[in-house]
């Protein structure tokens, strides 16, 4: 679900996985080699809140080693709190979740992890949508205030940051908007070698 080409050149994505697991707790970010190979857990396998965490990205000037996510629900959009994860803390260790926007928690279960050192955009309820990390202080994102995930146009776009600053870009009185993107270049990341044999007709799993 929501794949992303992360700054190593894998794809980050959130696999639903219910091998030995309860119904609920149970969306974690997994990474995958473009050929289809190397499919592994990457964070958040044991850990009950939040209850998914999606959409997650690269942040830029890691090294890939801090990702901009949502902490979202099970049955729920990709909204909630935007959340700084860094899977070397540990795969199930809830250090490893700096939430960027405290006071917004997922439209569905609980919340682990703790504000980023800076405090943060303290809201009041909303959700945000779709983060896009400028760098480990910055994003961008779509935020509505209302009580619901889906409003017809509930959503703006924003700029926020770990300070508490909460810019408004663009609201439209007619519709929501979503997925800011900047138009600024990044750094592309590399293109890795398709390891497959094409001749082999078996595969051991």
């Amino acid at each position: 679900y929501l794949p992303h080409c992360l700054d190593d050149g894998t794809i980050g994505y959130t696999r639903w996985e219910y091998q030995e697991r309860n119904w609920a707790n149970i969306q974690s970010i997994w990474t995958i080699r473009p050929d289809g190979t190397g499919a592994d857990a990457l964070f958040k396998q044991h850990i009950n809140d939040p209850w998914a965490i999606e959409d997650a990205r690269s942040i830029p000037g890691t090294n890939n080693h801090k990702l901009a996510a949502v902490a979202a629900g099970h049955h729920t959009l990709a909204a909630g709190p935007v959340v700084v994860v860094t899977p070397s803390v540990g795969m199930n260790d809830t250090r490893g979740i700096r939430i960027v926007t405290p006071g917004v928690n997922p439209p569905e279960g609980g919340m682990s992890g703790t504000p980023v050192d800076e405090g943060g955009v303290v809201d009041h309820g909303g959700f945000y949508m779709h983060p896009w990390p400028l760098s480990e202080k910055y994003f961008l994102a779509a935020y509505t205030y209302g009580a619901s995930q889906n409003p017809p146009k509930g959503y703006g776009l924003y700029l926020i940051d770990v300070y508490g600053t909460k810019e408004l870009i663009y609201r439209d009185p007619d519709i929501s908007c979503f997925t800011p993107i900047p138009l600024r270049a990044r750094s592309k990341p590399p293109v890795l070698p398709d390891q497959t044999d094409r001749k082999q007709t078996q595969a051991v799993c």
